[in-house]
């Protein structure tokens, strides 16, 4: 939703309205069980789908996801603990919240539709981007891996279709969640940087509230270059089983 020919975001996705679309793409295709795997945004979408699908999902991996920072089961206390970043300043009433969202304004979003967004060189784009610091962690790596290029091509192309996309995007992760996650009956993987745009803070949050989940923590990654562990976690995930790096630290 929000992205390439996909209908516009005209408001906040909210997951009771989102994880029954998925009900009814599987069960056109007439698929009963399934596993699902989700990176970033897309991990919070896989827990809302293993929870309200419970019967029919077999497992769960969720790589960079940010928490449940809403849990009835979290004080405020431990809410501003764990979300020390400030992620929840998103969805802030005020003027704060507001300029927040009006700097998202235009991110992710390119309006020439016949380039590939990807590497149009955007401000929050671009083969550069993704390989810095914060979000690449294995920059050699990503540049012998051929494969990589399709792999962002395939979660960026096009970018979002609307100046607004991105900012409702974030603000419907961070506002509370249709589903509770500690009702997650498959097994679940939880997959995580250890240095990057994703706080370990949220996921341990996730780990502690999905019964016998298991967290792994990639050390040489950052928020994008783990997508090139995305083969070996859908075997691992497929087997019953977490997988560990492929990489080593350099």
């Amino acid at each position: 939703m929000g992205h390439g020919n996909s209908s516009p975001l005209e408001g906040l996705p909210v997951f009771s309205e989102t994880v029954p679309e998925i009900q009814e793409l599987v069960d056109h295709l007439g698929i009963n069980q399934f596993f699902v795997l989700g990176w970033s945004r897309g991990g919070v979408h896989a827990m809302q789908i293993a929870t309200a699908l419970h019967e029919r999902v077999l497992g769960c991996a969720v790589v960079s996801s940010p928490g449940n920072l809403h849990h009835p089961s979290l004080s405020k206390k431990e809410r501003k603990k764990i979300d020390a970043q400030g992620a929840l300043i998103m969805t802030a009433p005020g003027c704060i919240g507001g300029l927040v969202r009006r700097m998202m304004k235009g991110i992710y979003y390119y309006p020439d539709k016949t380039k590939d967004f990807g590497f149009a060189g955007h401000s929050s784009g671009g083969f550069s981007y993704y390989k810095s610091k914060a979000t690449g962690g294995a920059p050699k790596e990503m540049s012998s891996d051929h494969f990589y290029v399709t792999k962002l091509l395939d979660s960026e192309l096009h970018g979002m279709n609307t100046v607004t996309g991105l900012s409702l995007e974030m603000q419907g992760l961070f506002h509370p969640w249709s589903y509770d996650i500690a009702n997650i009956k498959c097994p679940c993987f939880l997959y995580v940087e250890s240095k990057g745009e994703v706080p370990i803070t949220h996921v341990q949050l996730n780990n502690r509230l999905i019964p016998g989940s298991e967290l792994i923590v990639f050390q040489e990654h950052g928020h994008c270059s783990i997508m090139m562990e995305f083969e070996k976690i859908v075997l691992g995930l497929v087997k019953g089983n977490s997988v560990q790096s492929s990489y080593t630290t350099n």
